[in-house]
């Protein structure tokens, strides 16, 4: 992040403020790569009401990594912020990827290893333009509350398949203690 932030001026970087200790550490991070501490911008949580939209006024949402961002990137996804992420093995680095994927995004801001992520992210933010275009083509594609990602019917309708599928396997003996099982939807809701 540091290098996008000195390779593009006029960006800023959005964090939440609830730790003290991570804010400074970050600050001096930022100090020790010659980022002025003006282009982090910290806040506190937002009122209920307005959480959700707050989120909305960002131009891109660059998601974190080894841990990925899971409720703020479906906050910033409902609003149309297009997600920069790129997964990795783990479960909790690959959530904001079946965000994207369930939502009206797709895969198309999904990088495949962390030099993808700093190319895309270096290429979204020289430009706007196509930052816009890919704003206006996720809310499009129709009403998120319609995607798998944010209806909840279909989402409990998934999520209860996906449980039958692994315990068909498992007491098949079909699925090993040590192994993994990938359920992928065949379909859109």
């Amino acid at each position: 992040w540091m290098a996008l932030l000195r390779d593009h001026p006029s960006t800023l970087l959005w964090f939440l403020s609830w730790n003290v200790a991570g804010r400074d550490s970050l600050l001096r991070h930022g100090e020790s790569n010659r980022v002025p501490r003006d282009r982090f911008e910290f806040t506190t949580f937002f009122h209920e009401d307005s959480h959700v939209l707050a989120k909305g006024v960002c131009d891109l949402f660059l998601d974190a990594n080894p841990y990925s961002s899971h409720g703020t990137a479906a906050d910033a996804l409902y609003t149309g912020v297009p997600l920069l992420t790129a997964p990795a093995e783990t479960m909790a680095s690959r959530v904001a990827t079946s965000l994207t994927h369930s939502s009206n995004q797709g895969s198309t801001l999904t990088a495949r290893n962390i030099d993808d992520y700093k190319a895309l992210a270096s290429t979204l933010l020289s430009s706007p333009k196509r930052l816009r275009a890919l704003r206006r083509s996720t809310l499009d594609a129709g009403p998120m509350d319609q995607t798998r990602a944010f209806n909840s019917r279909v989402w409990s309708e998934g999520f209860t398949t996906a449980l039958s599928m692994l315990w068909d396997a498992f007491s098949a003996s079909q699925l090993a203690s040590s192994e993994h099982m990938h359920v992928v939807s065949s379909g859109a809701p």
